[in-house]
């Protein structure tokens, strides 16, 4: 994954965040409480500058193992019982 993979996932989480905003506006003025404070009023996410992802280098790398048959066993044994594949 590269850094770009981030931004877009941030840029997706912000429509996300302005939808469920929305979302309890409406049901905040449902409810008849009409103090809403409109989180555009206080800052623009428009304007947010991207920048390099600080864990981007702290992502988990795969690694080989060598394990025995009997502890491949063990653990294959435990995902079936508990439903992880």
């Amino acid at each position: 994954m590269n850094q770009g993979y981030y931004c877009v996932i941030a840029k997706e989480m912000i429509e996300i965040l302005s939808v469920l905003f929305q979302l309890v506006r409406l049901l905040n003025l449902k409810n008849g409480i009409t103090e809403v404070i409109d989180m555009k009023d206080q800052y623009d996410l428009s304007k947010m500058k991207s920048r390099k992802n600080p864990y981007f280098s702290k992502l988990k790398k795969p690694v080989t193992m060598r394990l025995s048959e009997d502890v491949i066993e063990y653990f294959k044994g435990m995902s079936e019982e508990n439903g992880v594949p």
